[in-house]
């Protein structure tokens, strides 16, 4: 027997509509309170003035399960492409900041103290001591 996927053929005459009245009392409860549901969402489209009612925002859609809301996964999509644009300017524009850190830290590891500090650095620390220099001259 091959394998891979099986194909049937269904005759679409075949599948019989379902009424709202052949459904057993539960089943119809349960429908009743998903369209009083829908119908109070429906509701919170519009607004009352003195006047007149006026709808406010388009009307919610109905999705069937394992339906996305293209409209959702646009804005997903959106707030990706924003948040990976940040990130990579954020990169972008820091790497220098980030050199001048790294070589301000060096320096201090392996002078003792803050010397010949580098600008602008995520920290720049004020140290008393790093004002007149610390470290000896070759001059002397």
């Amino acid at each position: 027997m091959p394998s891979g996927t099986t194909i049937v053929n269904i005759d679409n005459q075949a599948i019989l509509k379902v009424n709202l009245e052949d459904l057993p009392k539960d089943q119809k409860a349960l429908i009743d309170q998903a369209v009083e549901e829908f119908r109070q969402k429906c509701l919170l489209s519009y607004s009352k003035t003195r006047d007149k009612v006026v709808q406010k925002i388009p009307l919610p859609r109905v999705l069937m399960q394992r339906h996305n809301d293209q409209s959702e996964e646009a804005k997903a999509r959106v707030a990706s492409k924003l948040v990976h644009k940040s990130v990579s300017e954020a990169f972008t524009n820091h790497n220098q900041v980030l050199v001048n850190s790294i070589s301000n830290v060096m320096k201090e590891v392996f002078y003792g103290v803050p010397i010949d500090q580098v600008g602008p650095a995520y920290f720049n620390p004020q140290n008393p001591s790093a004002m007149g220099s610390n470290v000896p001259s070759s001059s002397q």
